[in-house]
């Protein structure tokens, strides 16, 4: 089977599995397909190909109070691989369906609200200021590097569990948070199959990504 059609069929798989997963009928989800694609050397060989079906759900428990679930399945053909695993706490690691299929929590939260003050309790990802380019400041949570050093500027974050408070005192605005997760940032394992994603590395030239 050539490298399209086996990401096609593996594409229906995802899409299967994830409407079997979420939870459309009792709250808002929306459902979106991401797919990577980097050729190889030799004709028609796929060097790298990823596709990543994620669900956002969104459920109204009361005027306050709001549940958020995001999850994401993740495949991969050949060696393009998946990063590594054991870079993750025990409560954050994805879950293995097969040696190149996964089921990942990217946000699984309760937010309260009240005037200025916003209570998020549960797994989540923290952006704490962003310089054009830079990261300097935005260290909080930890990120995907499946690329190794052929990663875009500003890649992903990785959520993790925790609590974060946010509110206005006294004319300044407040923000804390409190994580007792391990987690840090995925790599590639040995011998997966990466590609040059930020745009400085490959001289302008276009990336296959859907």
């Amino acid at each position: 089977m050539s490298a399209s059609k086996r990401m096609v069929a593996s594409r229906g798989l995802l899409i299967a599995l994830i409407v079997l997963i979420s939870p459309p009928l009792i709250a808002d989800t929306d459902i979106s397909i991401a797919q990577t694609l980097a050729m190889g050397r030799a004709e028609h060989d796929a060097g790298q190909a990823r596709t990543t079906v994620a669900t956002k759900t969104r459920e109204r428990l009361s005027r306050k109070t709001r549940l958020n679930f995001d999850l994401r399945i993740e495949s991969a053909l050949g060696d393009t691989g998946l990063g590594t695993r054991d870079t993750f706490a025990p409560l954050s690691r994805p879950w293995e369906l097969s040696s190149n299929t996964r089921v990942e929590i990217d946000e699984a939260t309760i937010a309260w609200r009240k005037r200025t003050t916003h209570l998020t309790l549960g797994k989540q990802s923290v952006a704490w200021g962003v310089l054009d380019g830079l990261q300097v400041t935005d260290r909080l949570n930890p990120v995907r590097l499946r690329e190794g050093v052929f990663t875009e500027t500003r890649p992903e974050r990785i959520s993790r569990w925790g609590l974060r408070l946010r509110t206005r005192k006294a004319g300044f605005d407040w923000d804390a948070v409190i994580q007792r997760d391990t987690t840090v940032s995925q790599v590639p394992l040995q011998g997966d199959a990466i590609a040059a994603r930020a745009a400085r590395l490959r001289g302008g030239l276009p990336f296959a990504e859907g």
